[in-house]
């Protein structure tokens, strides 16, 4: 059976409670009264309407928890049936893990541990001279090349969260249909890998742990865990995952 990955909401992503928030800004969607809008304050993600119960559901997640405990903690304490729980709650949480929301707790550690470029290092032919401010997804930086001054944006991304990729793309194609008159001047793009010891072996142990999965094959290994720790009569607690994809 596959261990289940430890999920973690970021201290930076906030549910407000839609009665907290003024008639002209409800006035620009729909909603319940009882409603929340999750929204995170340091990246360029879309906020998000969605009901008390799912709200509910996320506050699990303010600690390091696996999908499969965090709905049965979620169950418990508003005594539902754990199974059916997740079923109907399985699709939003990976939803939101796609869309950047929910995300890997050893993620958000290595982010944490990353060192940024510093002044004095190159980051191709460019000197880093500052870092500016940015948001959580980015990181902006002051360079200089041949005597002048430019800005080098850096998206922090995988292929966990495309839809960051595809955001960063549309500002560069916008970017370079400007005439750079009162916009910043497009200068160049570009991707680079960071390396990976033993690239080789990760890639295939990667294909072979792709291969052997599938949404309703996860679904089912989350639910059996669930009946496991109902069966036990205890909470299901996940050990640290080497492999995550």
């Amino acid at each position: 059976m596959t261990t289940p990955d430890i999920y973690i909401l970021p201290e930076e992503v906030h549910l407000v409670p839609v009665d907290q928030l003024t008639e002209q800004m409800k006035s620009k969607f729909e909603y319940e009264e009882t409603d929340f809008i999750l929204t995170n304050s340091g990246a360029r993600n879309t906020s998000k309407v969605i009901d008390a119960s799912s709200a509910l559901l996320l506050q699990e997640f303010r600690k390091p928890k696996s999908i499969p405990e965090g709905i049965l903690t979620y169950s418990v304490l508003n005594k539902l049936n754990p199974e059916q729980a997740l079923e109907s709650a399985y699709k939003f949480l990976i939803k939101l893990r796609s869309e950047g929301f929910l995300i890997h707790f050893d993620e958000m550690s290595a982010s944490g541990k990353k060192n940024p470029l510093k002044a004095g290092d190159l980051f191709t032919a460019y000197e880093i001279i500052s870092k500016l401010p940015g948001v959580t997804d980015t990181e902006v930086y002051k360079v200089k090349k041949d005597n002048s001054f430019f800005a080098l944006k850096i998206l922090k991304t995988n292929t966990t969260n495309p839809a960051l990729a595809d955001h960063f793309h549309n500002e560069i194609r916008i970017l370079k249909n400007l005439d750079g008159a009162v916009n910043p001047e497009f200068i160049e793009a570009g991707e680079q890998l960071l390396q990976q010891k033993n690239n080789a072996k990760w890639l295939r142990q990667v294909d072979e742990f792709l291969a052997g999965i599938s949404w309703d094959k996860t679904f089912s290994e989350m639910n059996a865990l669930i009946r496991q720790a109902l069966n036990n009569k205890k909470t299901y607690v996940n050990p640290k995952t080497e492999l995550y994809v």
